[in-house]
């Protein structure tokens, strides 16, 4: 059982021990083309075009690694208006309009993460009256949807303290979307997409880690669908390079 949410603290954490590489699924595909096929599906939700499959398996023939092509691929506006797809249905309960997609595309092409923008909807007007209009509700949607139950009764009373003394909602929102609990979902949800399976116990706690140590959702992604081989031995970085503690 987690103890209840409060803001935590900025210094880096040590991680546990990472991961065999086996743990983290690495699997054999046919051919280049057949690896890249499934970046598409799996990252841009549609099949890759003949050019775009053919292009991308020359740069693997050529010694690239799949983290390397996934990177690349998920750097797209493309996949970057899916992030901002899914923050706004899974957030606020609608498409995206078009302003504010172009707004946020443009953002997580310019160094904004796909965490801060979850912070910044989750700490809006809009998102507080979508849960009535009350702190009590917006704590009770702030522990719905980013922890996936219900607000125990001392993280309640800690965050309500907070709302009722006029100190706004940017800190909650920061605390939920980044803390270690609202972590360890994300790698479980990470885990379901690419691999299609549960993490393994040491995947769950060297990943979460990871991502409370600076590593973005983006960059968890694109390392777990790097992790996939083919007839090339395809390298797997387990440990990310030191990012000096920012999300990228």
């Amino acid at each position: 059982m987690f103890s209840f949410l409060r803001p935590a603290s900025s210094r880096r954490l040590p991680l546990p021990s990472r991961p065999a590489l086996v743990a983290l699924e690495c699997r054999a595909v046919p051919d280049a083309k057949s690896y890249v096929s499934g970046l598409y599906a799996g990252l841009l939700g549609r099949a890759a075009s003949d050019g775009e499959a053919r292009s991308w398996a020359g740069i693997l023939d050529a010694g690239a690694r799949g983290e390397d092509v996934a990177r690349g691929i998920a750097g797209s506006a493309e996949y970057r208006g899916r992030v901002v797809d899914d923050a706004y249905r899974r957030l606020l309960g609608r498409a995206a309009d078009d302003n504010g997609r172009h707004f946020w595309v443009e953002g997580l092409g310019n160094g904004l993460t796909p965490d801060r923008l979850e912070v910044q909807l989750i700490a809006s007007d809009e998102y507080f009256g979508k849960h009535g209009g009350t702190d009590d509700g917006y704590l009770d949607g702030l522990y719905h949807d980013m922890l996936g139950r219900a607000a125990d009764a001392g993280g309640l009373a800690f965050w309500r303290e907070h709302l009722h003394s006029g100190r706004g909602r940017e800190l909650p929102a920061e605390t939920f979307a980044n803390g270690h609990e609202r972590h360890t979902h994300e790698v479980e949800d990470r885990y379901r997409e690419v691999l299609h399976r549960s993490p393994d116990d040491g995947g769950r706690a060297f990943w979460a880690g990871t991502l409370d140590n600076g590593l973005s959702g983006t960059d968890l992604t694109v390392k777990l669908s790097g992790s996939r081989e083919h007839g090339h031995e395809f390298e797997f970085e387990t440990e990310p390079e030191d990012r000096g503690g920012g999300r990228h």
